[in-house]
């Protein structure tokens, strides 16, 4: 009599999670005891596969499982198409373990694909924020109430709001997510925030200019020292910092330096009184006046004409 075929295959190494939830089985794909029947048919050419099954999805449609399948109804039996169908089911991230289990049927083979689900989300809890509100936070995240949870998700998620402090000026903000296992099937996800102190912008240092003043410099910024308690505010803001560098390129191009540098700011930081400093390097480089001015081409108007309409003349910085 045939027996059946049980195939046992775990998470590649790099998918797997901290112990806790559902623990996998063997560390490879393994074909456990008598396969077939002292392997006369293996000896001989390889049976078709006449029937694919999938079970254990509670979720995840059926329909997406099979996707993720090379092999089909027709095809013979392969070792490595299994294995490669496992990985791939892996790959979907939805899944703690895939067994797929072969068994005699229609003279051939059924291949049934069993799945157990990683567990779902069952709410999100955000502790420890006073400064920021709960909902502005929760805009930040991809996490919510019935996704399927994943321990990289919740980092991931950890490591996004840790960054949306430090945007608000939160720099020793410290975002750390955990989960709580509720059942088998699901999980709660804790987000614990320690914010510690907002840090504002003590200076903003001008460096290597010449041509212009610092003054002149910074009024076209839109980062801003701090120097009364109330404005400006002094929260550093990337996006407004790299806006500034475009500015001030802009500003020097205005005054005839065609050749200006602009270096990526440093933002210098005073972990004790809670304070940055912020430098940015320029080389202006010469400056360009006009030299001649000539209209040529023109057959309607006198080219002197046109001249005295222009409002660049010669000897005067070159401006855009």
């Amino acid at each position: 009599m045939q027996k059946g075929c049980f195939f046992v295959a775990p998470a590649p190494l790099e998918e797997r999670e901290p112990v806790g939830l559902v623990p996998r089985r063997a560390a490879c794909l393994a074909l456990v005891l008598a396969c077939l029947h002292p392997s006369p048919l293996l000896a001989q050419e390889a049976p078709r596969i006449t029937q694919i099954d999938i079970s254990g999805h509670r979720q995840v449609e059926e329909g997406a499982i099979r996707l993720r399948l090379k092999t089909r109804v027709g095809d013979p039996f392969s070792v490595e198409g299994i294995r490669e169908d496992v990985e791939a089911l892996f790959k979907m991230g939805f899944f703690d373990n895939v067994e797929v289990d072969a068994a005699p049927f229609a003279g051939g083979l059924r291949l049934t694909y069993r799945v157990i689900e990683k567990p779902t989300v069952r709410q999100v809890r955000i502790e420890g924020n006073e400064a920021i509100k709960e909902d502005v936070i929760r805009e930040k995240l991809d996490l919510a109430p019935g996704v399927v949870f994943s321990p990289q998700a919740v980092a991931k998620n950890a490591e996004k709001v840790r960054a949306f402090y430090e945007e608000e000026g939160y720099y020793q903000a410290e975002v750390t997510g955990s989960h709580q296992i509720i059942t088998d099937r699901e999980v709660d996800v804790v987000f614990r925030i320690r914010e510690g102190e907002v840090f504002r912008i003590r200076e903003v240092r001008i460096e290597g200019n010449q041509g212009l003043s610092a003054r002149q410099v910074k009024k076209v910024m839109t980062t801003q020292a701090r120097f009364l308690w109330w404005f400006p505010p002094g929260i550093l803001k990337k996006e407004d910092l790299a806006q500034d560098v475009e500015r001030i390129k802009a500003l020097y191009l205005d005054h005839g330096y065609l050749q200006i540098r602009v270096g990526e700011p440093q933002v210098l930081r005073d972990d004790v009184n809670h304070r940055l400093e912020v430098v940015i390097q320029v080389q202006e480089g010469p400056q360009y006046q006009v030299g001649e001015v000539r209209v040529t081409g023109v057959t309607v108007f006198p080219p002197e004409e046109i001249l005295k309409n222009l409002r660049i003349a010669q000897a005067k910085v070159f401006s855009r």
